[in-house]
């Protein structure tokens, strides 16, 4: 979350986290074959579109603690988000789209 916090200074703006640490028993964790990122607490969606999306994808670039970075920018705004993780033992650094 300190690193969320840091995002959200240098942002300006507020912003949803609209997921973040996932059990076992979630639905997106039960559809994989080993658990993701959010499972192992290193990870969050923020619902974020447009301008915003911009500006917070400048931002975690730049501060160079996440290392894999998802992007959903297709379909309803308020189901537009941004992925970010810190984590260090999958494929990283690593940018992917939904």
């Amino acid at each position: 979350m300190h690193h969320i916090q840091i995002l959200r200074d240098r942002c300006g703006f507020p912003f949803d986290i609209t997921s973040a640490y996932r059990c076992n028993q979630h639905p997106d964790e039960q559809n994989k074959a080993t658990p993701g990122t959010h499972n192992r607490g290193l990870a969050v969606d923020i619902q974020v579109s447009g301008e915003q999306a911009h500006l917070l994808l400048l931002h975690a670039m730049t501060m160079g603690c996440f290392t894999g970075i998802g992007v959903k920018q297709k379909g309803p705004h308020d189901r537009r988000f941004i992925h970010l993780d810190i984590s260090k033992t999958t494929p990283r650094p690593w940018v992917w789209s939904y």
